[in-house]
C-alpha cells in the first residue's frame, strides 16, 4: 500500500492499538518459549544432577534473568513512546473536530442562506 491511504492506516489510533495487541501477543509467545526452554534446563539439573549441570542451570538462569529484565526496560521504553504517539494523534483529532464546531467568520454550512445584517430579517431553514 502506497499514498494516502497508508498514512491514514499509519496514522490511525484504531490501527496502532492493533498494532500494539499483536506485539504484546508477540511477546508473550517468546517469553512462553524462554520460560520452556529455562524449565526443561531446570528438569534437566534435577533430574540429572552433576556440578556442571548445576553450573550450567546458574550460568543459564543468570542469563535470562538478565535478558528478561533488559528486555522488560526495552519494552516499557516502547509502549511508553508509542502510547504518547498515540496520545498526540488523539489530541490531534480532538483539535479537529472542535475546530470543526467553531467555524471563524461565523460561516454557516447550510445551503442558501446569506449572511445578513439585520438578524431579525435573516431566513432561518430546516433541512
Amino acid at each position: 500500500m502506497t499514498g494516502p491511504a497508508k498514512e491514514l492506516r499509519q496514522d490511525s489510533p484504531a490501527f496502532r492499538l492493533a498494532l500494539l495487541k499483536s506485539e504484546r501477543l508477540r511477546i508473550q509467545v517468546v517469553l512462553v518459549a524462554i520460560g520452556a526452554a529455562f524449565a526443561i534446563r531446570s528438569l534437566r539439573t534435577v533430574v540429572l544432577f552433576s556440578h556442571e549441570n548445576f553450573n550450567l542451570w546458574l550460568i543459564s538462569t543468570v542469563l535470562i534473568a538478565i535478558f528478561a529484565v533488559s528486555a522488560y526496560y526495552y519494552l516499557l521504553n516502547r509502549i511508553d513512546v508509542l502510547i504518547r504517539e498515540l496520545d498526540e494523534h488523539i489530541r490531534q483529532v480532538i483539535e479537529l473536530v472542535s475546530s470543526e464546531a467553531v467555524r471563524p467568520g461565523g460561516l454557516d454550512r447550510r445551503h442558501g442562506t446569506v449572511p445578513s445584517s439585520d438578524p431579525l430579517r435573516q431566513e432561518t431553514r430546516v433541512y
